[in-house]
């Protein structure tokens, strides 16, 4: 069925063929990642009038303008128990509920949510540091996710926590995913690896960025916030930062600018 429409946004790719009538130069693709993991096909994008993207080889061409992917945040999402990848859509936390939520994380500790997959050497890579600082850190450190203690929701375990180990996929500029907002959204402090220019989107005192190439310093700069309590001093900053992820980087705001 065709439809009438002002304006057509396309967010990373569509799963089918879709028919509507829109001004050519209102359609507009907001792609979701980064080149070195997926390249538009110069033919695909000429169906655009505009293209919304944090990749470097396309805000070179006409017609683009840079954002970041505007991912969805997953935190209070829970998935079908009958299908494991498909959301439930009667079962999640909205906007209104992190809007009035101001969280209770009150365990004083390192929470790192990740896999124990191993199928690239990105991979490798991120489980080794994340090995590294268990031992470094021995007690101050919890992990979840497959392969290790099992959870349904990130939230249920960040929105306990003072801090989190944020790793993103790829390290690119304009590249930051769901990982940080759910990071925020749960009213967690995030040590960041990921983003080179994260701190261009949020306060500097909201996140501490960490290198794969320097665990020294990740195990001092954690060591030493929960030691210090730096939590509940940048507490203010971390509200901030929410909001921003609620009212600034959502989807409906970034393709109203």
């Amino acid at each position: 069925n065709e439809r009438d429409c002002d304006f057509f946004f396309v967010l990373h790719g569509v799963e089918r063929p879709e028919l509507a009538k829109c001004p050519s130069e209102n359609v507009v693709l907001v792609t979701g990642e980064p080149e070195s993991v997926f390249r538009y096909p110069s033919k695909y994008l000429k169906q655009f009038g505009c293209v919304l993207t944090c990749q470097q080889s396309l805000l070179k061409k006409k017609k683009t303008l840079k954002s970041m992917p505007a991912s969805p945040w997953f935190v209070g999402a829970q998935m079908l128990s009958r299908n494991p990848w498909v959301w439930d859509e009667n079962n999640y936390l909205d906007y209104n509920y992190f809007c009035l939520e101001t969280g209770n994380n009150s365990i004083n500790k390192l929470a790192v949510v990740t896999s124990n997959k191993v199928t690239t050497k990105g991979h490798q890579r991120r489980l080794d540091f994340i090995y590294k600082l268990k031992e470094l850190l021995s007690d101050l450190v919890d992990i979840y996710g497959t392969g290790f203690i099992p959870i349904k929701d990130k939230y249920e375990i960040y929105s306990k926590y003072k801090y989190a180990l944020i790793i993103e996929n790829s390290n690119y500029l304009d590249y930051w995913t769901e990982k940080i907002a759910d990071c925020y959204l749960s009213n967690c402090f995030p040590f960041y690896i990921g983003c080179p220019n994260i701190k261009t989107y949020f306060p500097d005192s909201s996140l501490e960025e960490l290198s794969f190439d320097n665990l020294e310093y990740a195990v001092k700069a954690i060591k030493e916030a929960i030691m210090n309590d730096r939590y509940n001093r940048v507490k203010p900053i971390l509200k901030e930062a929410k909001r921003m992820v609620l009212d600034k980087y959502n989807i409906f705001f970034v393709i109203l600018q």
